[in-house]
């Protein structure tokens, strides 16, 4: 990039190599969130099981560092031994330490979920994974494709979920059966509490990818009170970065979207007076 194409960052005051860095002009929301004293960068972040060289890290380290699916992993997991003796997320693991101080805890996935929100699964907290078009709650077409009323495939539902026999029944059946019930209640309040307008700046937020993404976060963290919810991690997810010679070209067909999302939603969480209490990692 050229000097032409970059936001200035001053950083003179810091322990750095140079007084001036350069954000993208693509994606200006940066600059703003850095120049509000709200906003840090972290250069030169990467993965490693240990000190190597140019030499021997073939050999010394069972991570793919050219990999650009196994370094996302790994950024998500910031467990290099996994020393639990399960995968967890960096997320889903400081979660885990708030459930067991007492705290309700959740951990959303917008569209999909990701490495980053998995925790003990001794701790039995899910992963709730909600379209960012809305929440999808159970109607006919869920299982016909025809027609939109829940009272016609009741009996279904029933059938499927009744009473079973010791003989023909266990406890893997009846934990399916609570299991779809609790997500079928939840989805239902969920889908019920999200219709309504709860946002101050609802027409910032665009039809892009991530600024759907960011309207649905805002408006879960509005609701935390109703969904009894104390903390709470949210992700995210943008792809097509993988540009490798095209990379420069790319990013300016990204970035705009990651700039109005990230934009809307900054204004949102400082006319609430909360931007304080939310911390927005970028990877």
């Amino acid at each position: 990039l050229g000097d032409s194409e970059m936001f200035p960052i001053s950083a003179s005051d810091q322990d750095q190599p140079c007084e001036t860095f350069g954000v993208n002009s693509g994606i200006p929301i940066l600059k703003t969130i850095y120049d509000d004293g709200k906003g840090q960068w972290h250069a030169g972040i990467g993965h490693l099981h240990k000190p190597v060289t140019k030499g021997n890290w073939i050999t010394e380290t069972p991570t793919h560092l050219f990999s650009h699916t196994t370094m996302e992993r790994e950024a998500h997991l910031v467990d290099p031994f996994q020393e639990d003796g399960w995968t967890s997320g960096v997320a889903g693991r400081m979660l885990d330490v708030l459930q067991r101080r007492g705290l309700a805890v959740s951990a959303n996935g917008i569209d999909k979920k990701g490495p980053i929100l998995e925790g003990d699964p001794q701790l039995g907290r899910t992963v709730d994974v909600i379209s960012s078009s809305g929440v999808n709650v159970l109607t006919r077409q869920s299982l016909t494709g025809t027609g939109n009323d829940v009272q016609s495939i009741e009996p279904l539902m029933q059938y499927l979920n009744q009473e079973t026999s010791l003989e023909t029944s266990g406890v893997f059946a009846t934990n399916w059966a609570q299991n779809l019930i609790d997500v079928l209640d939840k989805t239902d309040a969920l889908s019920e509490m999200l219709s309504t307008d709860i946002l101050d700046n609802d027409e910032s937020f665009d039809d892009g990818n991530v600024g759907r993404q960011l309207k649905l976060v805002a408006k879960m963290m509005l609701l935390k009170e109703q969904r009894g919810v104390n903390r709470d991690v949210f992700l995210v997810h943008q792809g097509g970065h993988d540009g490798h010679a095209l990379a420069k070209d790319t990013l300016q067909g990204l970035l705009p979207d990651i700039n109005s999302g990230i934009s809307a939603f900054y204004e949102e969480m400082k006319n609430r007076e909360v931007f304080n209490d939310v911390t927005v990692v970028v990877i």
